[in-house]
């Protein structure tokens, strides 16, 4: 992640363009969040297969907002927010397949994943610049403040003869019962600070997903292969 963009707006408090202020804010963002994991899976009956993924997850962001204004006497604000975690996940599923004619087949799978907190902290600073002077400004530090959703998941296949597949999965991630920082105005001086709650305002997150795929067992004319696609 990176980014960098900038806003300007002007307000009068008087008559004449003396009286104008100019307020620039310059946003930037830096950072990002990486992954790796493996997998495992076996077959302990005929038609019934489970897997585990087991991953590291780990990374780092910031983000800034500096301000500045025309007016010379006028202190500049610089306001940064910047968050790391670490930890592990956990996922795992099972499918149960089971042919119910010569050229049918039916499939049935679930998947769960982990959901639990991670190592990590998160910083926020808002400080009043004067040159190269901090006059005044606050600093807030958490530890150990956010938390993965627990995720569950269905899927349904069919399979024709290997030649016809369809498919039909949902996803469900419980965002409800998950933990992050949030920016909350304190009182009348309308200084904003980061808190460790719970995010019950945010509704669950599902997601519907289907798919075909199909492939002839006859060669296209003039070649040697085979003619597939999917969606």
């Amino acid at each position: 992640m990176g980014y960098e963009l900038a806003t300007q707006s002007t307000s009068l408090s008087g008559s004449g363009a003396s009286s104008a202020l100019t307020t620039t804010t310059h946003y930037t963002g830096e950072g990002g969040l990486h992954q790796v994991y493996a997998g495992l899976g076996f077959m302990p009956l005929n038609g019934l297969s489970v897997g585990a993924n087991a991953g590291y997850l780990w990374g780092s962001t910031t983000h800034s907002a500096y301000t500045e204004f025309s007016n010379s006497s006028t202190d500049a604000l610089r306001r940064s927010y910047a968050y790391e975690v670490r930890s592990y996940t956990l996922d795992f599923g099972a499918q149960w397949a089971h042919r119910i004619a010569r050229r049918h087949e039916v499939s049935l799978g679930v998947v769960y994943g982990l959901g639990h907190g991670l190592h990590g902290s998160a910083d926020f600073y808002n400080q009043r610049i004067s040159g190269s002077a901090v006059p005044s400004g606050d600093t807030v530090a958490l530890r150990n403040v956010f938390s993965l959703p627990q995720t569950v998941g269905v899927g349904l296949g069919w399979n024709y003869a290997n030649r016809l597949r369809l498919g039909l999965d949902y996803t469900l991630q419980q965002w409800g019962s998950a933990t992050s920082p949030a920016l909350e105005s304190a009182g009348r001086r309308q200084s904003s600070v980061p808190q460790s709650r719970q995010s019950a305002h945010r509704s669950p997150s599902g997601e519907f997903r289907c798919g075909i795929y199909a492939r002839s067992r006859r060669p296209v004319v003039g070649t040697a292969r085979a003619l597939s696609f999917g969606l």
